[in-house]
Parts: C-alpha cells; structure tokens; sequence
C-alpha cells in the first residue's frame, strides 16, 4: 500500500491531501475485507482464504502498474490529471483508487488467514517457536521488495516497472503456497517431527 502512495504520488504527483485520503480510504476497505476473510478462513480453510487474497492482491497490484497519467489498463487513453478540477477527478486517478481499494479489501484476509495457517501448521507444542521463526523470517527479508524495486526504478528510470516488481515477487510467492500441503506435524518420543495427517 505504501508502495502505490508512493506511485501514485509520482504519476498524478499527489500531495498529503490526496495520499492521506488514499491512505484512508484503503484502511477503511481493510475493515470489511478483514471481517469477510474471517468468513473465508472458516469456510475454505486458512490457504484457500490465503489464495484468494494473494490472488486479489495480484489483480490490485497489476491494475495499479496499469494506471499512466493518461492511460488505464497500458493502452487506453484518457483524459489526463487536471490539477484545478478537484481530487480524484481524472479516470486515470478513480481507476487507481478502485485497484488501491481491492488491495485494501485483500490486505486483512491475506495476514490474518497466514496467520491461521500457521497455527495450523505448527505442531503442538512448537506453537511458540513457528511463530518465532515466522516474525522472524518476515523480518529478515523485510527488505527485499524496496531493494528491487529501487534497483528496477533506478535502472529502467520509471516507476513502473519498479512497482512491477511486486507483481512478481506475490506472484512467486503465490506459487510457492500452491505447494503447501496443510498437515499438523507431531512431535514423537525421540523429538523428532513427524506429519500427523491433515488439518
């Protein structure tokens, strides 16, 4: 979300009005597609609910790189930004708020179903140490999206393709998931770590 203020603040060359305004409209839609997620985990499972909020994230992310000052979608035209007709007036500015608004709807699902799936996937009694490892892992690889998308931004001297980055890197990780299989491990006598059969 930070990362299409960011590129929304370059292309349209928003100021604090309109990026807080984002900024808020895209908290509010986290609240009911938080709630919903919730709905999804309890009904499809934790990375079924994880699925489909990376997959809308993916349709967000890639509808935002889509948006120019002048074009939606990369080809058709529309009229450009004009700075004296009132925030988000252009089409090019409301189709990028809709695209930040489902980011925003996928945004909750997304952390609180992972979260979920890890509780399921962590044995009894290692709780504490999966979740450890989980933080951690997000932590340590914290900066590796603003790493590339920097480097792309900087060698290609458009935002875009840098913000395009980020379809790539969920994209991956989206396929990663696919290969999870969502089983319980126990722990035997011997402390090792044996899978205990589907969640």
């Amino acid at each position: 979300m930070s990362f299409a203020g960011l590129y929304g603040a370059g292309i349209f060359g928003w100021g604090t009005t309109e990026l807080g305004l984002f900024a808020i409209f895209a908290i509010i839609s986290a609240v009911p597609g938080t709630i919903y997620g919730g709905v999804l985990d309890d009904r499809l499972g934790s990375k079924r609910a994880v699925i489909l909020a990376i997959a809308g994230l993916l349709i967000a992310s890639l509808g935002v790189v889509s948006v120019g000052p002048a074009e939606i979608f990369f080809v058709i035209p529309v009229s450009p930004v004009d700075p004296s007709s009132g925030l988000f007036s252009s089409p090019a500015e409301q189709t990028f708020l809709a695209f930040g608004l489902l980011a925003g709807l996928c945004v909750g699902p997304a952390q609180a179903a992972s979260r979920t799936l890890m509780a399921r996937l962590a044995p009894h009694g290692m709780v504490a140490e999966f979740f450890g490892l989980y933080a951690l892992s997000g932590k340590a690889t914290s900066f590796l999206a603003p790493l590339l998308i920097g480097i792309v931004t900087a060698a290609t001297g458009s935002q875009r393709p840098g913000i395009a980055v980020l379809v790539v890197l969920m994209a991956l990780g989206l396929a990663l998931l696919l290969s999870v299989r969502v089983e319980r491990a126990a722990i035997a006598s011997d402390g090792q770590l044996s899978p205990k059969g589907e969640a």
